[in-house]
């Protein structure tokens, strides 16, 4: 099953992969390997929906199944306040009025990169 949760968070399943294997209530789901998040992953899934790679909902599943779901992924200890640093602003993406800048997207890779935690 960690196969499953890998390729979900490198883009090559959907959620609903992830439902038809864990149950429609992810939020309380379990796998035995937690798959770990990070940074890399995050910059990953920031310059696809850039590119026009993956779309906005897309983006928006991934980010709160990442985000939200702590019984299959869990963010590398190292890395986890810059991680949760922008999974905070991604979050908000599909709230009415939510827009990012190029700046702050890249602002928000840099952050990532430099393992700091991003900033508006």
């Amino acid at each position: 099953m960690s196969d499953l949760l890998k390729e979900f968070k490198a883009f090559r399943a959907m959620r609903s992969d992830l439902m038809a294997v864990y149950g429609t209530d992810l939020l309380n789901a379990k796998s035995d390997n937690i798959e770990l998040v990070y940074t890399a992953d995050v910059i990953t899934a920031i310059r696809k929906y850039r590119a026009d790679e993956i779309s906005l909902q897309t983006l928006v599943d991934w980010v709160n199944t990442l985000w939200f779901d702590d019984g299959l992924y869990s963010y590398c200890e190292e890395q986890s306040d810059s991680i949760a640093s922008v999974m905070t602003e991604l979050e908000t993406l599909d709230e009415e009025g939510v827009i990012y800048s190029d700046d702050e997207y890249a602002r928000m890779i840099a952050a990532l990169e430099s393992n700091t935690e991003f900033t508006r």
